[in-house]
């Protein structure tokens, strides 16, 4: 779950549009104020939890340019990777985008 609940806050960041292109500092703050406001609330974990066997989402955690592109808080690579626009047109993502907007 943990990878999955992070990848989605990266998800949402990227959504948010909240970061300038490649700042990995910035990434990681927008990511972690995302996490915590989903942490606290169960009705987004609920959603968070229905993706953990959303295939998708175990081929984006399973492939490592999109693992790099996390790690190293590279957007760019991100957005132009066509598995996490995929993702970001999820209709449990964009749900949770909702929320969290």
């Amino acid at each position: 779950m943990r990878h999955i609940f992070f990848c989605l806050t990266v998800l949402l960041v990227i959504m948010c549009s909240q970061v300038s292109a490649d700042d990995p500092n910035n990434i990681n703050s927008q990511v972690g104020d995302l996490q915590q406001q989903m942490l606290n609330n169960p009705a987004l974990l609920q959603l968070i939890m229905s993706l953990q066997d959303n295939p998708k989402f175990k081929q984006a955690l399973q492939d490592p340019e999109i693992l790099e592109a996390i790690k190293t808080g590279n957007i760019s690579r991100l957005t132009s990777n066509p598995i996490i626009n995929q993702l970001i047109n999820n209709p449990a993502v964009q749900e949770i985008y909702k929320k969290v907007k």
